[in-house]
């Protein structure tokens, strides 16, 4: 047998040996820089493993953390991966507060061409609205908008210290989808900007489908309640029509001359925005009239001595009058007790407009058509049906039903 025959196991087996021991050192290594609570640590482990880019950028958060220059580190592993979007972003943030602005866009743009999510998007338009370029910051915007999720109040924030409306967000920024819409209601909502709540919820009609009006009828009627406490009640009463004529809200919609909404009361009521309300009442109980129109109160007696039992929202014109048409009958209420009166009450004041006092009675469907002097200007006022206790008397007890309800502007004489 030659020499060569004779050593070459031997040989075998020390190579074997020596990859072994190398792989062992790799292995002991990488369990190192999994581990290390310090950079030092960390780097000295990603010597032994070179060609590993995970290490290094384990290395680099670790001194990030405790406010070293991970700038080296992170740069080390692109080298090593120039793929990797989130490496590229850190390196960049790096690069910027070092001053090496250009450095940081190219790492920035190449971060947001590996990955484009919504991270490396608005790392680019963060980066734009620090160095001052608006145009860049809104183009990058958009993009970062477009791949959006969950909260988006900061980078609403971010477009108002840049200077960016409501109504420049719609036309130029946000893609036209309706989460991105109602996120920026819901947003305005909170903050004393309420000239610009109208184009929005505008604008959220315009785009949200009747299968939608789950998600959007929230938002809309909260932004309606916002509108109405801020003195715009013409601007609410503006959103809410929009939403009957766009299927949202399945009544047919009011108009300012004739501003009930429902006036066939067809149940299930919204109970809110400008539809009917029942508010609860002890003694005092409701039910759907035959055929889903009209509703029926019970009056027990035991009810309080005043009792609102029906009432809407409305917005009023100024200076008109306003003719009350009402279809109804009682049943069990002696006319001598009767004391349904309907009542326009204004919204700041809780005053009630003059207007004719005639109770509702008769057993027998019957209209009654009342006369009410309107407000001297644009007002948001409450019609309501109130049952009370005529002085001297007991409280009502029996039936009274209702199957329309109409107010319908008149000029004044």
């Amino acid at each position: 047998m030659s020499k060569v025959s004779r050593f070459a196991p031997l040989a075998l087996l020390m190579v074997f040996a020596v990859a072994a021991e190398m792989n062992l050192q790799r292995a002991r290594a990488e369990w190192q820089w999994r581990r290390a609570e310090s950079p030092g640590r960390a780097e000295q482990a990603c010597r032994l493993v070179e060609g590993n880019p995970d290490c290094w950028r384990a290395a680099a958060r670790l001194r990030e953390q405790q406010g070293g220059d991970a700038l080296p580190l992170w740069l080390r592993s692109l080298e090593l991966d120039p793929r990797h979007a989130e490496a590229a972003m850190a390196a960049a943030l790096s690069l910027e507060a070092a001053g090496r602005s250009s450095e940081a866009e190219r790492l920035l743009l190449r971060g947001a061409e590996l990955n484009q999510l919504w991270l490396p998007r608005w790392s680019l338009a963060l980066f734009y609205a620090r160095q001052g370029r608006k145009p860049e910051f809104w183009h990058w915007t958009a993009q970062a908008f477009d791949r959006s999720y969950w909260d988006r109040t900061a980078m609403f924030r971010q477009c108002s210290a840049q200077g960016g409306s409501a109504t420049f967000l719609l036309r130029e920024v946000l893609p036209a989808r309706l989460d991105l819409r109602l996120a920026l209601l819901r947003y305005l909502a909170g903050q004393a900007v309420d000239d610009q709540l109208l184009p929005v919820a505008q604008a959220i009609v315009e785009c949200a489908r009747p299968d939608e009006r789950g998600e959007a009828l929230p938002v809309l009627i909260d932004a309606i309640g916002g509108l109405a406490r801020a003195g715009r009640p013409e601007d609410a009463f503006q959103v809410w029509m929009s939403m009957c004529r766009q299927h949202l809200i399945r009544y047919n919609a009011p108009s300012v001359e004739t501003p009930v909404t429902n006036p066939d009361l067809r149940a299930p009521f919204l109970g809110t925005g400008f539809d009917w309300q029942v508010p609860a009442a002890n003694g005092v109980s409701s039910r759907t009239l035959t055929g889903g129109q009209g509703v029926r109160f019970t009056l027990t007696g035991s009810q309080p001595e005043e009792t609102v039992l029906l009432q809407q929202w409305l917005f009023l014109r100024g200076g008109k009058a306003w003719s009350l048409t009402v279809d109804a009958c009682t049943q069990g209420i002696d006319a001598t007790d009767s004391a349904l009166y309907w009542r326009i009450v204004d919204a700041e004041t809780s005053l009630p407009y003059e207007a004719d006092r005639t109770p509702l009675q008769g057993d027998d469907w019957g209209t009654t058509r009342l006369r009410y002097q309107g407000p001297p200007g644009d007002r948001l006022v409450k019609l309501a049906l109130v049952a009370s206790r005529r002085p001297g008397r007991i409280r009502m007890q029996g039936d009274v039903s209702l199957r329309h309800v109409e107010l319908r502007a008149e000029p004044l004489p």
